[in-house]
């Protein structure tokens, strides 16, 4: 921990992160005066790692509640900020002179961090920005048992202490979503249906509840639908709680998704123009508008909501990683274009969603079929050979390449191209 005292306390729940936490802990250790860790039933010698980095460590029973364990940890800190870190995290190295500066800022009550989530291969899966950084107040604590937030109550108190929140430059690493883990999918769900029964007027558990009902492991979009129009309605009845819900814009983006994914284009459309209205123009609702244009067969629409999209701000980053996904505006551009034989122009947009984001399947495989239809098979089959050394699973790059390697006459080629499409769609 830190040499000399710089006034932060790292707070931290805990059970079985025994495989991150040595990590988590190593980071954070050279800026922060003490380290709490709440442990909520560890097997896996969490225990043992954070006593042995000289960890406060205190021992509860799990009793389904986040933020019950959360204010356990605020509970035991002593130093005027906290620090607040998942096992699965860790701290880049910050500049100290910065940091310093920043918690002198006597008109300052928190700061939001950067937080990069990582996927399987270390690469950026998303980004977002937390409010992670704060004073030790009391009073200020975490509420819902489950997605447990401390922000409005840090929002609220700067309001009436006529304070502010700050960005600050760190950064935190998180490696948690790497895999899809069905087992805490499920429990989050549980303990949003109860959190939902217990707190029906609550539009923050609705949202929760709905945003994990589309998840690819849940996937229950009707059932999304009504709980993600229940937080809506709880919204647009109560001004009060609009003007706080910072994951409004979060809200529409998961709604209008949704929509998309039951088939209402028209619906999701209008829900889009909804949250414009409400929130102002973004990234993400001009983007999601140029997706529902170009799938109504209105390409000339398209292209200005697609165009809007590359030039406005993300609405939605802090909650969802709206920045790390704006090469799908160039994408989007590029199919646009080309649905109106604008050829030329199309192919430069593809190219520069790929320049933004090179291990992006989808633009490089739109690339590759833009490639092919314009006739420059040569290049569209050097699209389709770096698809397959991306994924060697991809089927329709094996497929598509066979097709080329068909027309040019190469049969051998392109029978085994479509053996290995025909192996690679029975593994999907």
């Amino acid at each position: 921990m830190a040499e000399h005292l710089i006034g932060i306390s790292l707070a931290m729940i805990v059970r079985d992160g025994a495989a991150t936490l040595r990590d988590c802990l190593v980071s954070a250790a050279p800026f922060v005066d003490e380290m709490v860790v709440v442990d909520t039933g560890s097997t896996d010698g969490s225990l043992e790692i954070a006593k042995a980095m000289g960890a406060n460590v205190i021992e509860m029973q799990w009793q389904d509640d986040f933020s019950l364990a959360r204010n356990l940890s605020l509970d035991a800190c002593r130093s005027p900020w906290v620090l607040v870190l998942d096992a699965d995290e860790r701290l880049s190295p910050p500049q100290s002179i910065k940091l310093m500066e920043a918690l002198a800022d006597n008109t300052i009550v928190g700061y939001y961090l950067n937080l990069h989530n990582l996927d399987s291969k270390g690469n950026v899966r998303s980004r977002a920005k937390l409010l992670r950084l704060f004073r030790n107040l009391s009073g200020v604590r975490f509420r819902f048992p489950i997605h447990e937030q401390i922000s409005e109550a840090l929002v609220d108190f700067a309001a009436s202490h006529n304070l502010l929140i700050g960005d600050l430059p760190l950064d935190i690493v998180h490696t948690g979503y790497s895999e899809l883990n069905l087992e805490k999918i499920e429990r989050n769900l549980r303990l949003l249906e109860q959190a939902v029964l217990d707190t029906p007027e609550e539009p923050y558990l609705w949202y929760n509840l709905g945003k994990t009902l589309t998840h690819p492991l849940i996937n229950h979009p009707d059932e999304a639908h009504l709980a993600l129009e229940r937080s809506r309605a709880l919204l647009a009845g109560n001004l009060t709680l609009a003007a706080r819900a910072a994951y409004r814009s979060s809200l529409y983006e998961f709604i209008v998704n949704n929509l998309i994914r039951l088939g209402w284009q028209e619906v999701a459309l209008a829900m889009a123009d909804e949250a414009t209205i409400l929130n102002g123009p973004s990234f993400e609702f001009s983007y999601l508008r140029g997706i529902l244009l170009l799938g109504l067969g209105r390409p000339e629409e398209a292209i200005n909501a697609f165009k809007d999209a590359i030039d406005q701000p993300s609405a939605t980053a802090i909650w969802n990683g709206g920045d790390a996904r704006r090469h799908l505006a160039f994408d989007g551009l590029g199919q646009a274009l080309f649905r109106t034989g604008r050829f030329d122009e199309g192919l430069g947009f593809f190219r520069e969603a790929l320049a933004q984001s090179p291990e992006d399947a989808t633009s490089r495989m739109n690339l590759a079929e833009a490639l092919r239809t314009m006739g420059l098979v040569k290049e569209a089959m050097a699209e389709y050979m770096e698809l397959i050394r991306i994924d060697p699973g991809m089927s329709a790059a094996w497929r598509n390449g066979a097709k080329i390697l068909d027309a040019i006459g190469l049969t051998r080629e392109a029978t085994v191209w479509k053996m290995r499409a025909e192996s690679s769609c029975q593994q999907e």
